[in-house]
């Protein structure tokens, strides 16, 4: 486990691990790292499956909250800001267009298909400012 993810609006929350391998989705959602380039140099990508742990995508919209906190213990606060579905499963060309201190939620599409697929289902969320603190605050 290296994280949560957590959906106010949903009042759901998910543990994140550091695999995207079909062991660890099985069980729960995972930081996509396997992209050749450094985590430091592009937003933090979640991938799940879309009829388990990712489910929940479908009922988001522009403008919603995402909160994370990874194993800093530092919660930090995103707001949705775009919604793409992609032809390709590949990450790597899209994600370097998108700001560091955002994050990402992919899975399959369309959500109530029971075929695997090509296209990816993907959301953008931006830090909301003003949202660091850590989770010892009073």
């Amino acid at each position: 486990m290296i994280g949560e993810l957590t959906v106010p609006k949903l009042k759901i929350s998910r543990v994140i691990l550091n695999s995207v391998s079909g062991e660890a989705l099985a069980w729960s959602i995972g930081r996509v790292t396997n992209l050749g380039t450094s985590p430091n140099n592009r937003p933090i990508i979640l991938a799940g499956h879309r009829d388990s742990h990712m489910q929940f995508m479908s009922k988001l919209n522009i403008g919603d909250k995402i909160e994370l906190m990874m194993t800093d213990g530092v919660l930090k606060t995103y707001e949705i800001s775009k919604t793409v579905i992609t032809e390709r499963p590949e990450l790597k060309t899209f994600t370097h267009k998108i700001k560091m201190n955002s994050i990402v939620l992919t899975t399959c599409w369309p959500f109530n298909s029971s075929k695997q697929g090509t296209k990816r289902y993907l959301i953008i969320a931006n830090e909301h400012k003003g949202s660091l603190h850590s989770e010892y605050e009073v």
